[in-house]
């Protein structure tokens, strides 16, 4: 398994991928409760529904990025 990244391996041990056996193991309800503090959502066990949360903030911070952008060189 490769590196992952904080919400990529939370996600997995939400969906249970990870195997209890390796490090990157934590159980589903920590992982649930670690997505819940780190964002202040709360989306519950539906891996679908975090994925686009985490993909519409990314675009959303994208997008506010190009804004300043212009503001500066537009």
């Amino acid at each position: 398994m490769s590196r992952l990244t904080l919400v990529d391996g939370l996600l997995m041990n939400l969906k249970h991928e990870i195997d209890p056996g390796r490090r990157e193991y934590v159980a589903p309800e920590l992982a649930h409760q670690r997505l819940v503090q780190l964002t202040g959502q709360d989306l519950g066990d539906d891996v679908d529904a975090w994925k686009l949360w985490f993909k519409r903030k990314k675009q959303a911070e994208l997008g506010k990025e190009a804004d300043s952008s212009e503001r500066l060189f537009g």
